[in-house]
């Protein structure tokens, strides 16, 4: 769509042929690097007799089929060889199927679970498990992040009932995430509305990525503040005691460029300080903009969820006052029952 050339670590698997490079290995070489592979069959070529031996295939009414095709082959493949050239493009667009977020978008919660069902055939799911469950969460609520606002509802409920039934199945599920797919499994579990869902979740990244930054600035501003003393040293220094004459005829020279300067640019560490603390500056710069981007960010995640609190309150309190009405509704209509009866009874004794 955008009519861009790029290369993807996904599709180039640079970290794999680092670790393989030009030797013939299988899954038992790569540790948790497996995973670093690309599914996609589009970068590789099967050796036909080994597929009819196998039996391997793409399942049949499954988008994301291509994990499973993988997956079955891979674990069973004694010989890889990893051909380092390019040679096949791939065009990616918005509307293609694992692209436009349809429906068929919750497939990938099969998917999944077809995937974890392969490493325990093949009894590796003790060994990967913590992996696996991770890559589960993590892939799972980002295709619901990607599905088309018509079908947020129905994924979200599929989501969650698979979620609960796993951890039904293994006591141990949630042990097994990371902090952060921790808190996605836990906001899913534990909610019934998927907007209120992706708020909660989008607030937690931001605070996350907002205490990352602060770290980030305050290890620069100490980079910063040991570079500055490092030039004051160099400021101090004998050298440029002796050249202050130089510099005081140079001030007067040029236009662009003082005379000191002209000097110091021959002075390998002065450049060297000058450059890291004009990087660093910048980059303090643009962190911090960034900082102030994901304040914002965070406020209006705040106030949208206060709204929400708010409305479910008001809720509440209209579902409090209705229920106040109810009751004395239903008190007065005892009362008139008991008159008329008082009534019937009169009547009946005249």
């Amino acid at each position: 769509e955008k009519d861009e050339y790029y290369n993807e670590e996904y599709y180039t698997m640079s970290k794999l042929y680092k670790k393989v490079g030009d030797n013939i290995f299988n899954y038992k070489d790569l540790g948790n690097l497996i995973f670093n592979v690309a599914v996609s069959p589009v970068n590789k070529l099967y050796n036909h007799d080994f597929i009819k031996k196998y039996g391997v295939k793409f399942p049949e009414n499954l988008i994301f089929e291509d994990n499973i095709f993988f997956w079955n082959a891979f674990l069973n493949t004694e010989k890889v060889l990893f051909y380092n050239e390019y040679l096949y493009l791939r065009r990616r667009h918005s509307n293609s199927t694992t692209g436009g977020g349809s429906k068929k978008f919750i497939d990938t919660i099969k998917i999944n679970n077809i995937i974890i069902d392969i490493f325990k055939n093949h009894a590796l799911f003790d060994q990967y498990k913590d992996k696996l469950y991770n890559r589960k969460v993590s892939t799972i609520y980002s295709r619901f992040k990607q599905i088309k606002e018509e079908f947020k509802n129905l994924f979200f409920e599929e989501m969650k009932k698979d979620f609960v039934k796993t951890l039904e199945e293994d006591n141990n599920f949630i042990d097994s995430l990371n902090k952060i797919n921790k808190k996605i499994f836990e906001t899913i579990t534990s909610i019934n509305d998927s907007q209120e869902c992706l708020l909660i979740i989008e607030h937690y990244d931001l605070l996350n990525k907002n205490k990352s930054l602060k770290k980030k600035q305050k290890k620069m501003k100490k980079q910063i503040k040991k570079y500055n003393k490092e030039n004051k040293i160099i400021l101090n220094s004998n050298s440029w005691k002796i050249t202050k004459p130089l510099r005081i005829i140079g001030s007067f020279r040029g236009k662009n460029m003082t005379f000191t300067e002209k000097i110091l640019q021959h002075s390998n560490s002065y450049n060297f300080y000058k450059t890291k603390n004009e990087k660093l500056s910048k980059k303090t710069k643009k962190l911090t903009k960034k900082n102030e981007k994901l304040t914002k960010k965070n406020e209006k995640l705040k106030q949208e969820l206060n709204f929400k609190e708010n409305i479910s309150n008001f809720k509440s309190n209209e579902l409090s006052l209705t229920l106040k009405e109810l009751t004395k509704t239903k008190k007065e209509l005892d009362k008139v029952n008991e008159e008329l009866f008082l009534m019937k009874y009169n009547y009946a004794s005249l």
